[in-house]
């Protein structure tokens, strides 16, 4: 399953970042890899055709839709698919790397 690759992603991504408790990497992990998977299509929609998205909106509908027809259908759809996915993985972990860090500052009460 592709979201299962974003979410091994991004555990990896937080086991980064530090001493992040067990507690602290179940409350980041799905909220993190929503953030991923929304920029991800934030960053793909746009560049699809009517034609590409129409049959995106197609694939989508259809709740048998397997990784391998979503894996085809972006291959085919955006012009070098698999870098485009790697600079926004790249450009996210910067981001999140970021984000998590100053949320992990902290955590034990406030010090501000």
């Amino acid at each position: 399953m592709q979201f299962d690759i974003l979410s091994n992603f991004v555990e990896n991504l937080i086991s980064n970042v530090g001493d992040l408790s067990d507690e602290q990497k179940r409350f980041y992990v799905p909220q993190v890899t929503t953030l991923l998977e929304e920029r991800i299509g934030l960053e793909m929609l746009p560049k699809l055709s009517e034609a590409h998205m129409e049959k995106y909106t197609e694939l989508l509908e259809r709740e048998s839709t397997t990784a391998d027809e979503w894996k085809t259908f972006w291959e085919m759809a955006i012009p070098n698919f698999q870098g485009e996915i790697e600079k926004i993985l790249v450009d996210f972990a910067k981001e999140a790397k970021e984000m998590l860090s100053a949320g992990g500052e902290g955590t034990g009460g406030t010090e501000e």
